[in-house]
């Protein structure tokens, strides 16, 4: 008897079909600073990234994912580890994980798209399973502009005027002062009594009668002269 032929795998088989690679979408919003990855056009992550600073923008375009290393040195930047770097333009940009995680969410490398160390592993991954030829990245926005505190002029102040109290001067009425009359003691009356001699008017001694003499002595004239009348006074 001759053996029966093998039997055709069947369409069924897992190992008779491989698996069809997946279409890989990562858009990058440099304005938003976020990054969403699509699997066959279903979004699946989005994640918060750092793209160029000024003077370093990350160019926007569209590429294709051209080579992955999953550590890589940077030779212009002093070595700086690149982990888990897919690298996407002929000048060297790459999407690669950091250990600057407080800066995700701003612009802050030097062209590079910076992911956190876990989520650059994530993509790498996923990259990896599917292939470079099955990656697009999609780059679009503008880097948002670094806030400038403008200095606002402060508003004048209003000069007002206060009004003038009107202060009413009290005007004291200056009440005569009583002259105090000090009482005569008995110096000062004696130097009264003495000043009032010296005030006493002198009689012309030609109005001055002499000493008294006998009846008829001495009569006067009409001129006030003593006419002896023949008796010695």
């Amino acid at each position: 008897m001759e053996s029966a032929a093998p039997s055709a795998p069947s369409a069924h088989d897992p190992q008779a079909t491989e698996k069809a690679a997946s279409k890989i979408l990562v858009v990058i919003d440099k304005s938003t600073q976020e990054m969403k990855v699509y699997v066959d056009n279903i979004e699946r992550n989005t994640w918060q990234v750092s793209t160029g600073l000024a003077g370093y923008d990350t160019p926007s375009g569209t590429y294709m994912a051209s080579s992955m290393n999953e550590i890589w040195y940077s030779k212009e930047w002093d070595d700086a580890p690149m982990p888990h770097a897919i690298f996407f333009t002929k000048k060297g940009h790459a999407i690669h994980g950091t250990e600057e995680t407080k800066k995700l969410g701003m612009p802050a490398s030097h062209g590079c798209v910076r992911l956190s160390p876990e989520n650059a592993r994530t993509l790498f991954l996923l990259v990896e399973e599917n292939s470079l030829e099955n990656t697009e990245i999609v780059l679009n926005g503008d880097i948002p502009r670094a806030k400038t505190s403008v200095a606002r002029p402060e508003p004048r102040k209003q000069h007002i005027k206060s009004a003038k109290k009107s202060t009413k001067t009290a005007v004291k009425k200056a009440k005569p002062s009583a002259k105090k009359v000090a009482k005569p003691t008995a110096a000062t009356a004696k130097a009264a009594g003495s000043e009032a001699r010296k005030q006493q008017v002198k009689v012309p001694e030609a109005f001055v009668e002499g000493p008294k003499s006998p009846a008829g002595c001495a009569a006067r004239n009409d001129c006030g002269s003593i006419i002896a009348r023949g008796r010695e006074c």
